[in-house]
């Protein structure tokens, strides 16, 4: 465990690399970044709220060119410092993190001076001589499992002294210890199965369950963990049978200095003390609870910090060190760590600088237009590698996937692609690039706490990387030739062909397999049969007032209350958006025709106006309100839900209602209101009235 800030000369000249150091490249990205918003332009698409996922999505077909914000010198030297927190609004961005990882530092540090953990690594290398080999797999594949469930990420940081040490007390090197949590945490991001970071809110902005599509991924966790556990113990093997062989060969007995508590001769003991045993003790729960918390309680930095902070008093009292050794001890461990820390801040500074010239989007938008009218293979191939360059920019998981779900994941429709299987290329190419990625302050935290340079970790890692690419690559396409939907090519080319009368009475009416004149194929051709509908007809044509409103110069698009109606509105956004008759003229006031409004709905029946405000207004001291169905709540309730019973003004004191609305249309005579009844017959059991019907899309000449 790094426990002594002094160390040699020497082994500070051996430590360095001639390759740049990761502030060198980290601060280069930035400026490269920087000269970038010069050249390419800015732009960004619309964004809503999505309350499912508690954030902010992008909005597909919205994106728009804006003006440059082109970052300068001054934008460059203040990215460093707005990568650890916004110096406008003082929200935190890296902050968090930094602080995380100097009291992790600093409860290492600690645990350290009490000389427990490095008599446990002894003690536990006395037991496992000749066994130590399967700690990679069995370790690996625990790591594996937070990836897999929760995305673990930034918490790994906090393993990687202590396991770095094991490693190479068992004979092996520091580059081992950094491959088995970052490769096994990483093969668990890459094959997320349940990640709700990934997968979740991924599969989510792609409008699909996230169950869709877990058996390949199961497939992808299983196969990769299996080939990078493979691969680590084979270059382990190789490093303990001949040391010259590792990537960092001349840094070893620096290593050893740096992570291996030095001791006298004679001092050298693998047996614990009671007081020991008791700091172990309460080492591994400091670890456990943080594992709890952050899986089950939603902690984060902040209180992850708090827990090493806690913990390190608690094992500089047990270990009785007295206040100045237990603060001196504090303070050395998290001096160990400061250089981790500011690298965490660098690394958020390339996304501050993007986010601010605004280039993502445009990358993006891009993306998208390369993606259009491929086939399977290519589509989902060239989607993967697209996510992964998309990577670079945005390491986050999270981040990419409200970024580049809801654009991407709709064009897999042309290319009969299933939307689970963009999110499995989406979540595997993060997942491989996060594994190098400099960008990502746990590839450069870890390497950095473990002294390997990036030029190193590269040297050892590529040919994993390149397995890992020919895994992937295997798996989307078989998935995308045998499991895509099916027939949609097929269809696509037969629709294109008809007259637009007849593609508009398909597109309305709905087609069913016995429509078309091929075969109904694939996998959805199956789940069919002989009579289900390839194409569902169209959410109802009659009651078109429910889903929209006019007011004064502008519209509202309405959300509907029941789930089978909330295509309507959907529908009647489109014609607002690309009707000749509409296109171009229509100021949207409110709604967002894909959004979930939960219990916030609003029809044409909750239109209802202020009585006292319009009586007013007119010029009356009150206005009469006849209820529907008279005085009988029986009846009221019958007419308004099973006889769609409302009526149409034709003009004043003149209306038309349905003639099976008996006690309403009493009730109405009775005010003086003449009633044209007219017979409703199997209109009524829509649950609308004449009104509602009175905006119809196709209307005969009166």
């Amino acid at each position: 465990m790094p426990t002594d800030p002094n160390l040699p000369a020497d082994d500070e000249q051996v430590l360095e690399s001639r390759f740049p150091t990761a502030d060198t490249i980290l601060f280069a990205l930035i400026v490269l970044i920087a000269v970038l918003t010069w050249i390419i332009p800015a732009g960004q698409y619309q964004r809503v709220m999505d309350d499912a996922l508690g954030r902010e999505v992008a909005v597909a077909d919205s994106y728009a060119v804006t003006e440059r914000n082109p970052q300068g010198v001054l934008d460059v030297m203040m990215a460093p410092i707005a990568g650890f927190y916004d110096p406008d609004s003082y929200a935190a961005n890296a902050i968090d993190v930094a602080l995380f990882v100097l009291c992790l530092g600093g409860f290492l540090g600690v645990v350290n001076a009490a000389g427990a953990v490095d008599t446990g690594i002894r003690a536990t290398m006395t037991r496992m001589q000749g066994r130590e080999i399967w700690m990679i797999p069995i370790l690996m594949a625990v790591f594996a499992l937070g990836g897999t469930t929760y995305g673990m990420a930034e918490e790994t940081l906090a393993f990687h002294a202590i396991l770095i040490a094991v490693m190479i007390a068992a004979g092996y090197d520091a580059v081992t210890g950094v491959a088995v949590i970052l490769i096994g945490a990483g093969i668990g991001v890459l094959g997320s199965t349940i990640n709700p970071f990934a997968t979740v809110i991924a599969s989510d902005a792609a409008g699909i369950p996230f169950t869709d599509g877990i058996v390949p991924r199961l497939i992808l966790l299983v196969a990769g963990l299996a080939i990078c556990a493979a691969y680590v113990m084979r270059y382990a093997k190789r490093v303990k049978a001949d040391p010259s062989r590792s990537v960092v060969a001349h840094q070893a007995e620096a290593h050893k200095r740096l992570f291996l508590q030095a001791a006298k001769p004679g001092e050298v003991d693998d047996v614990l003390s009671g007081t020991q045993k008791l700091v172990l003790v309460v080492f591994a729960a400091t670890f456990a609870v943080m594992i709890w918390g952050v899986a089950s309680q939603g902690w984060w930095m902040a209180r992850m910090g708090a827990l090493f902070l806690g913990a390190a008093i608690v094992t500089g009292v047990i270990a009785r060190m007295g206040e100045k050794r237990l603060t001196g001890s504090f303070v050395d461990g998290a001096r160990d760590l400061l250089g981790v820390a500011l690298v965490i801040g660098l690394a958020r500074g390339i996304v501050v600088i993007m986010e601010q010239g605004m280039i993502a989007d445009t990358i993006l938008h891009g993306a998208e237009a390369t993606l259009g009218g491929l086939g399977e293979l290519a589509f989902i191939n060239l989607m993967f590698w697209i996510e992964a360059g998309m990577s670079f920019l945005v390491p986050s998981s999270s981040g990419l996937a409200v970024l580049s779900m809801p654009i991407l994941a709709p064009l897999a429709d042309f290319a009969d692609v299933g939307h689970d299987l963009v999110v499995t290329a989406y979540q595997s190419a993060n997942g491989l690039v996060n594994l190098i990625n400099p960008t990502f302050a746990v590839v450069i935290g870890g390497l950095a706490i473990g002294r390997v340079s990036y030029d190193r970790w590269l040297a050892f890692i590529w040919p994993l990387l390149v397995l890992l690419i020919i895994l992937i690559s295997v798996a989307i396409s078989i998935a995308a030739i045998h499991v895509g939907v099916g027939m949609r090519r097929e269809l696509r080319a037969w629709m294109d062909a008809l007259p637009g009368t007849e593609l508009s009475k398909w597109l309305i009416g709905g087609l069913t397999v016995n429509d078309v004149p091929f075969e109904a194929t694939g996998m959805f051709g199956a789940y069919l049969g002989k009579h289900g509908f390839i194409l569902p007809p169209l959410p109802n044509f009659l009651f078109t007032r429910d889903n929209s409103a006019w007011i004064y110069g502008g519209v509202t698009l309405n959300p509907m209350y029941w789930q089978a109606r909330r295509p309507e509105t959907l529908l009647t956004a489109a014609i607002y958006k690309h009707h000749p008759k509409f296109k171009g003229g229509v100021e949207v006031i409110w709604g967002v025709p894909l959004k979930d409004y939960g219990l916030a709905t609003l029809e044409g029946g909750d239109k209802r106006p202020m009585f006292d405000v319009v009586a007013d207004v007119m010029g009356f001291r009150k206005l009469t309100v006849v209820d529907t169905g008279g005085d009988n709540p029986f009846e009221q309730s019958r007419e308004q839900w099973n006889d769609g019973n409302n009526v149409l003004a034709l003009r004043p004191g003149v209306v038309m209602g349905y003639d099976r609305n008996d006690d309403t249309n009493a009730a109405l005579r009775a005010e003086g209101i003449e009633v044209i009844e007219l017979p409703g017959a199997e209109l009524g059991r829509g649950r609308g009235g004449s009104r509602c019907m009175s905006s119809p899309t196709i209307r005969d000449a009166v």
